[in-house]
């Protein structure tokens, strides 16, 4: 489930969202991350094989933060319609999807790893797949986005060969990802809508009520 859908993270259709960035450096910390208890994000998901292809709608809700592994936040969120959990924290540089409550020995999924620099590397996930680690690289930490939440600039895209590209706006969180699987089945989501609880809105914009 990590590495088909791990929503974090704005929307309204037919408005220019354009956020500022900057040279293709180091565009911000991972400090600036979005995530309280109450944040959502929605997304169109489109799954797709050699029978064609399904869209439909999921949701990522933020419900609940505790301690682990010696002091540092984690949070539990939700995906709708199927209620799977995850585990999201920041911890050594480092944007974390644990699938189970974070304890020492848990696997788990690094999406982003800082400094926010194109050419940043890092072992994607915490244990081998098929006998290898994978390598997760930033192949952009200045790209400009278009989603149906709006166009985002200063994005940092992330790359795992051949199979895994995302982009995240550091202030907004995930905004669209695809999970190719051998160009014969994939996963594609894209964000539609969201609301953070510690983030202003900067226009009125109509919501979606997503239940926790």
């Amino acid at each position: 489930m990590i590495l088909v859908s791990v929503g974090l993270l704005l929307g309204f259709s037919g408005c220019d969202n354009d956020k500022p960035g900057g040279s293709d450096g180091v565009t911000s910390s991972l400090s600036e991350w979005p995530l309280q208890v109450g944040d959502w994000w929605k997304f169109e998901r489109i799954i797709w094989d050699y029978e064609g292809q399904v869209t439909d709608t999921t949701s990522v809700t933020v419900v609940e933060e505790v301690s682990v592994l010696g002091g540092h936040a984690a949070y539990r969120a939700l995906e709708d319609p199927d209620m799977e959990e995850q585990w999201l924290m920041i911890i050594d540089g480092e944007l974390r999807v644990y699938e189970e409550r974070p304890a020492d020995g848990v696997p788990y999924n690094v999406l982003v790893k800082e400094p926010l620099r194109t050419g940043t590397t890092w072992q994607f996930y915490s244990e081998p797949i098929g006998g290898e680690f994978l390598t997760a690289t930033i192949t952009s930490s200045n790209a400009t986005v278009q989603v149906p939440a709006g166009r985002f600039s200063g994005c940092v895209r992330v790359q795992v060969e051949p199979f895994y590209d995302s982009y995240f706006h550091i202030q907004a969180g995930l905004l669209k990802t695809t999970n190719s699987y051998g160009g014969i089945a994939g996963v594609s989501e894209e964000l539609i809508d969201y609301h953070l609880v510690g983030q202003p809105s900067e226009i009125s914009i109509p919501r979606w009520p997503l239940a926790p």
